[in-house]
């Protein structure tokens, strides 16, 4: 599970038994009609493609970008489905990486969030951000335009009936633990995905993925009790994931105010680091 290494594409790692895609990367090279020649040249160097910028960087993004088959894109699919690879996009770090980056030092000083985090990462994503501290403005427009195409990948693999998983892959810049898999959801309906399907996504998939759906995933009698209670229904608008009256966690109970001090704590230790 995880990272497809820079060395192979998606498709690769499926059929070489990676059970979890993750993160979307590759998947513009992977769905692009330029000849292997080329793709492999641009698979050397894809990071500073996809993430640095940079004049010759962003030509060759604008390249994938323009580039990019649907046709190449459903036989992926097909051979994910196939093998049995499970597609887990983070779209809300993909978002955070090409769009909030652009304005860090504002961001994290309007942020209510930024009080659940220490100094420490407070330093690496302002560190992260100096990356682009110079990037033009074509720059952040080419950023943005390949965060369309993720979503648009999110939507067709959906389609499609890839399995998918949901995941903010925290510690990246202005991914919160907790919050930011709340966000995720969010972008999945974004994307386009009916808001019932999105909270399986983050619910009986997972269980699915780790074979223990006899256990957890759905609410029935004989499974683990660990639940939320949420104050309105997500099946008809996922952002009332957010609306949490209380917890049940291994067999015990935290109502809002339990919650609330927790939260407090968390706030106060990373106060004092």
């Amino acid at each position: 599970e995880g990272h497809v290494p820079q060395s192979i594409t998606p498709v690769e790692a499926a059929l070489a038994g990676q059970k979890s895609i993750e993160h979307q990367i590759g998947m513009v090279l992977q769905c692009s009609t330029l000849p292997d020649s080329l793709k492999n040249e641009y698979r050397n160097i894809l990071m500073k493609i996809l993430f640095r910028g940079g004049k010759d960087m962003d030509d060759k993004l604008a390249v994938l970008i323009n580039t990019f088959d649907t046709a190449e894109l459903n036989k992926t699919a097909n051979i994910f489905i196939q093998t049995g690879a499970w597609y887990c996009p983070t779209i809300i770090a993909m978002q955070n990486l090409f769009i909030k980056l652009k304005n860090v030092k504002e961001e994290i000083k309007n942020d209510s969030l930024m009080l659940y985090v220490v100094k420490e990462t407070k330093e690496s994503w302002l560190q992260t951000g100096a990356w682009y501290a110079n990037s033009s403005s074509e720059s952040w427009d080419m950023k943005s335009k390949q965060f369309e195409l993720l979503r648009k990948i999110v939507k067709l693999l959906y389609d499609k009936k890839v399995n998918m998983l949901a995941g903010d892959d925290n510690g990246n810049p202005f991914c919160y633990a907790g919050f930011s898999l709340q966000e995720e959801l969010q972008q999945f309906v974004n994307c386009g995905l009916p808001d019932a399907d999105v909270l399986k996504i983050a619910t009986y998939n997972p269980a699915l993925f780790f074979g223990i759906e006899d256990k957890f995933g759905t609410v029935e009698q004989g499974k683990f009790a660990n639940l939320v209670l949420l104050e309105s229904n997500p099946l008809i608008k996922i952002s009332n994931t957010k609306k949490i009256n209380a917890v049940f966690l291994r067999g015990h109970y935290f109502n809002r105010n339990a919650l609330d001090s927790l939260l407090a704590g968390v706030k106060e230790y990373c106060k004092r680091h």
